[in-house]
């Protein structure tokens, strides 16, 4: 992927000498890497950042190509050392606000969130487009929801995608699941009766996938019925799931003590709860599961990052905070290689700044 060629050098330069800033107010850590990226002094944020199999990190977020111009999405190529290799604007007519990106089993690229917004509102509609290895359009799909929390790829190139549907004049929200098919057509989707969002979805191997959805965690299967679920307490809400290699779920979120994270297996049995001394405003945002088993739970509190690795029985390993004088937010993280993490954030300036660092636990 070659595209941006010409704007490698400066961007390099720039994130190295942001980088120097950020680092002096940051903990000491076991860093790979910190970069700051400044797309000619617009406003960059959000998005999502994944692992390719050959170790190139892709980051995912919203800016503009010129002054004036609507928001589009911003995809940047990194290297092992956190150099920018490549980088690529794509978009549609009206602002794309970007929330993730994941990579598949044959090195494509998939990219999602909102089309169609008008920044200031928000109000567009789900929107997932796919790249070939080397950055090629496949397809660019508007999805028949308000916005696009998560999604997972399956073996088979199928598509899930979880997020919710507004109804404007009762200010509620309805849960969301569209499936497409390899091509970016759609299979089928589910509205439900309850209320809220599908803030996130994990799947194993067999096909089944599992959803956090405020009071109500669920698990479904490739044809959209349900395996099971659990209709919690509404002092609950479950914002974040991931899954281990040994088939064990963990769940996070708030409940009405603070935050905390619950351990079920694949039948929806619960195997443990742990409470997570953070006292904050702000809550769990991402969960991913590392080589050992363990599970790093991340979120946005106060302007400020909170990182927790819990190990696979519920105790918690270590806490790390993350600030910066302007204050700053987590958009995604990804597990990396030998249990070293990869972070994405956005500094919270007038013209936000995209913040990128890799680390060990």
């Amino acid at each position: 992927m070659s595209r941006g060629i010409h704007y490698i050098d400066i961007f390099n330069l720039k994130a190295s000498a942001l980088a120097e800033q950020i680092v002096k107010e940051f903990p000491a850590e076991n860093y790979k890497f910190v970069k700051g990226f400044d797309n000619q002094q617009f406003n960059d944020f959000g998005g999502g950042i994944a692992q390719r199999p050959n170790g190139e990190l892709v980051v995912a977020a919203s800016s503009r190509k010129a002054e004036g111009t609507m928001y589009d999405s911003w995809l940047l190529g990194l290297d092992a050392s956190g150099k920018m290799i490549w980088n690529i604007s794509l978009g549609n007519r009206f602002d794309d606000i970007v929330n993730k990106v994941s990579i598949s089993a044959q090195n494509e690229i998939y990219v999602a969130g909102v089309t169609g917004a008008i920044i200031d509102s928000l109000k567009g509609q789900g929107w997932l487009y796919k790249l070939d290895a080397n950055g090629d359009n496949i397809f660019n799909q508007r999805i028949d929801i308000d916005e696009v929390l998560d999604f997972v790829v399956y073996p088979d190139n199928k598509i899930l995608i979880a997020g919710y549907s507004k109804d404007s004049k009762e200010s509620t929200f309805t849960p969301n699941l569209v499936k497409l098919n390899a091509n970016g057509k759609k299979l089928w989707s589910r509205a439900y009766s309850s209320k809220g969002k599908v803030y996130s979805l994990a799947n194993d191997a067999s096909g089944i996938t599992y959803a956090a959805a405020g009071n109500w965690i669920f698990a479904i299967n490739q044809e959209g019925y349900l395996k099971w679920d659990i209709l919690l307490d509404q002092s609950i809400k479950y914002t974040a799931v991931d899954m281990n290699a040994n088939n064990k779920l963990v769940f996070a979120g708030l409940n009405a003590t603070g935050v905390f994270a619950s351990a079920y297996n694949i039948d929806g049995e619960k195997i443990w709860e742990s409470p997570i001394g953070i006292s904050e405003n702000g809550n769990i945002e991402q969960i991913i599961s590392l080589p050992d088993h363990s599970f790093v739970l991340a979120g946005t509190f106060n302007n400020k990052i909170k990182v927790v690795h819990m190990d696979e029985a519920g105790g918690i390993k270590s806490e790390k905070e993350f600030c910066l004088p302007q204050g700053i937010k987590l958009n995604d993280l990804t597990a990396t290689d030998d249990n070293f993490v990869a972070i994405s954030a956005t500094r919270l300036t007038g013209k936000g700044d995209l913040i990128v660092f890799k680390m060990g636990l």
